[in-house]
């Protein structure tokens, strides 16, 4: 118990990432939005991200961390360059609720989770990251807590105060 007293908690708000070779408490709460953990198995080198929206279509310096491919793409990077081997990394995957939609003439009527959760996958599978766990879609929030240094991640529904949603937790190691 005293490791994580020495581990630093962050918070992470829409369009922001965070990487790290040491272990870490990450902690986000989505909607529309989705995260994606990532972590090197046998390793405590990890990170996650709360995009915002699914495709950049540019350079991804600047805001690109708002972005689901831009932000995947940094934290792999950042992952890579620390010396966490390709072949060990795996991801889980939250949120991409279906809050509202992008636009009423968006095509077949696709929300913006919908767009983010497949943007999300679209770019783990080109990247042959294998995703582990996810709980997306639906019409709830999720609180999500990442452990990088185990990859154990806990994830809590929110929502409209009906019986029991509101205290619906999930392990999804």
């Amino acid at each position: 118990m005293s490791e994580l007293v020495d581990m630093p908690v962050v918070d992470l708000l829409p369009g922001q990432l965070w990487v790290g070779s040491g272990p870490a408490v990450l902690t986000t709460l989505l909607g529309s939005c989705v995260s994606v953990c990532l972590y090197a198995v046998g390793g405590v080198t990890g990170g996650m991200c709360h995009s915002v929206l699914p495709y950049h279509g540019g350079d991804c310096t600047g805001e690109g961390h708002r972005y689901v491919d831009c932000a995947i793409d940094i934290i792999l990077s950042r992952m890579r360059r620390a010396g966490v081997r390709p072949g060990t990394i795996r991801a889980k995957l939250f949120g991409g609720a279906d809050m509202f939609s992008i636009s009423a003439g968006s095509a077949g009527g696709c929300s913006v989770g919908s767009k983010n959760i497949q943007a999300a996958k679209d770019v783990l599978a080109k990247e042959r990251v294998t995703i582990v766990r996810e709980s997306v879609g639906g019409t709830f929030g999720r609180k999500v807590i990442f452990y990088t240094a185990t990859g154990e991640a806990v994830m809590k529904l929110v929502g409209p105060r009906e019986t029991g949603v509101a205290n619906n937790r999930k392990r999804v190691s």
